[in-house]
């Protein structure tokens, strides 16, 4: 396959080993730019005609899109055969997808290096690489495409992400003791971002740490000024600890060591503390799924800013899909969301919509709805309605939405919907109807699933999806790191790391046949660690030893 480049952070420029390509006009660039925002997600061809043609669409919209395609597909891989299938620009019903490497497109190179410098404690490599990061850009993000309301929203995410790099580099510049470095850019920060009580913090302390105390205070009053004149609101606590600590000339304001501190990272970073007893078992464990947990918080991001999000989450049994919705549903509780879940019942006999009657029952007790009348089917298995079997159906679904729509005024709500694939039509549903009626509720929706135990209900309700562009996430197995360290988590004795290499080693042999690359295992595998080391061998007294505990399922 031929090596391609993609940059948005700035014009859009694209190269094909080395030699820029011809990716045509306006309308035809626009629909390269579309995909590559999606990051990899089908974009339907709707979705396409809409984001092209702001206004009305000409009638021959669909055949001027997939004209653009075709022109694409032969820039982007002139050495493809005729008539072989497409590797970059791929057909995915109803839509279209960009297949790259992270690292082929400038933009998804960046996001993912800031979101991995956020569990880095070394300032000096968290300097470096966002250093190279920030190089990424060479002016706005999709910046030909401004004014479509779908670049917008995405330039928005890249430069939120690009501010939080800033400051994340000012942050590890103090980190290693360079406060006079940073001064001027976090002042030039602070003037074009006057609401980011963050970077007016580190100016105040690069300030400090320069010899500057009286600027360092002077920063701080400018900064309750701005937020007094423009929100309302005094200075956070971050700014007001800084302010007192500055004003006793606090000891641990003068060196390096002044930033907040950060969980240790290493080569292969530590495993969360073992309690001495068995209410370990109780101890939430999550690795190694940083980078979809980041993808997930994002959405919630928008979710919370009044865009609903559907997210899809896909993965074969015990690949770690309720592990990873749970320690989203943990933190945005912590963020003051409101999280209610259904389960989708593994044995027939259960009433129609189940999994939504057990998530809005629960959200019904801290929430009771306006009028429960319409929602009597869920809520209580009964019905009052004297209407035929379609008209109450439709008046259900709107009743959610509305009740979704009520709740998520006062509070953001995580509405989650576990193992899909054993969804009954009613349940499958209300999903697809909720997903046209929810347009400014703030309301996130994650439905998880077995990719490999499909049906026909549930290939129709994610086909019906797609054209809203739920976020599409896939979990493999972990890698080497993240499964060492869950087998440091399992154990409640001290393991080695040649025990370590043994045990991931044998747990990928028992999965040879699996479709997963190799090297990595599903957190199930990984804990499956007694049944991978047979007596006599090398493991086989730790594996049976008092401290070896097999983790609940």
């Amino acid at each position: 396959m031929e090596v391609i480049k993609v940059r948005v952070l700035g014009p859009l420029d694209v190269t094909v080993q080395g030699t820029p390509a011809d990716v045509g006009g306006p309308r035809q660039r626009c629909v390269l730019a579309r995909l590559i925002a999606a990051r990899g997600e089908v974009v339907s061809a709707d979705r396409l005609i809409d984001d092209l043609y702001p206004g009305e669409a000409p009638p021959k919209a669909l055949a001027g899109v997939q004209s653009y395609v075709s022109h694409l597909r032969r820039a982007l891989e002139p050495g493809r055969p005729a008539r072989s299938p497409a590797g970059v620009l791929v057909t995915s019903a109803p839509g279209y997808a960009i297949r790259l490497d992270g690292d082929a497109v400038d933009a998804w190179a960046f996001e993912d290096e800031v979101h991995h410098t956020a569990g880095l404690d070394d300032p000096a490599a968290v300097h470096a690489r966002l250093t190279a990061a920030l190089t990424y850009w060479r002016g706005a993000a999709f910046e030909e495409f401004g004014g479509l309301p779908w670049a917008d929203l995405e330039t928005a995410r890249l430069d939120e992400l690009r501010l939080l790099a800033t400051e994340r580099l000012a942050d590890s510049a103090l980190r290693l003791g360079r406060a006079a470095e940073v001064v001027a850019d976090l002042s030039r920060l602070t003037a074009q971002h006057p609401l980011r009580e963050e970077a007016w913090r580190l100016l105040a302390l690069a300030q400090y740490q320069s010899g500057r105390q009286g600027d360092a205070l002077a920063t701080l009053r400018r900064a309750r000024a701005r937020l007094a004149d423009e929100l309302g609101v005094d200075p956070g606590p971050a700014l007001r600890e800084l302010e007192d600590a500055i004003l006793a000339q606090a000891p641990h304001l003068s060196g390096p060591a002044t930033s907040p501190p950060r969980p240790a990272a290493t080569a292969r970073p530590a495993a969360p503390a073992r309690p001495a007893t068995s209410d370990r078992a109780a101890a939430p464990v999550f690795f190694g799924r940083d980078p979809e947990l980041a993808r997930l918080t994002w959405a919630a991001r928008d979710a919370a800013a009044g865009q609903p999000r559907i997210v899809l989450v896909a993965g074969e049994a015990g690949a770690g899909k309720t592990t990873l919705v749970s320690e989203l549903g943990r933190r945005l509780a912590a963020d003051g969301w409101m999280v209610t879940t259904g389960r989708c019942p593994e044995h027939d006999g259960a009433p129609p919509g189940w999994a939504w009657a057990q998530a809005l029952r629960s959200l019904a007790r801290s929430w009771p709805p306006d009028t429960a009348e319409p929602l009597a089917l869920l809520l209580t298995d009964t019905s009052e309605h004297g209407e035929d079997v379609s008209a109450a159906r439709f008046r259900l679904h709107e009743a959610v939405a509305r009740y979704l729509d009520e709740v998520s005024r006062t509070v953001p709500l995580l509405v989650v919907l576990d193992d899909l694939q054993r969804a009954d039509g009613e349940t499958l549903a209300i999903l697809t109807s909720l997903a046209a009626d929810l347009t400014a509720a703030r309301v996130l929706i994650l439905a998880t699933y077995r990719p490999d135990e499909p049906n026909e209900r549930l290939l129709e309700c994610l086909a019906t999806l797609a054209t809203r562009e739920p976020l599409r996430i896939t979990l493999n197995g972990l890698d080497a790191i993240a499964a060492g360290q869950l087998v440091e988590a399992t154990c409640t004795t001290a393991v080695d790391e040649a025990t370590v290499r043994e045990i991931t080693q044998r747990t990928a042999a028992t999965r040879s046949s699996s479709r997963r690359p190799p090297d990595c295992w599903t957190p199930k595998a990984c804990r499956r660690l007694s049944a991978a080391c047979p007596p006599g061998s090398a493991m086989s007294s730790s594996a049976a030893s008092p401290g070896f505990r097999r983790p609940l399922r």
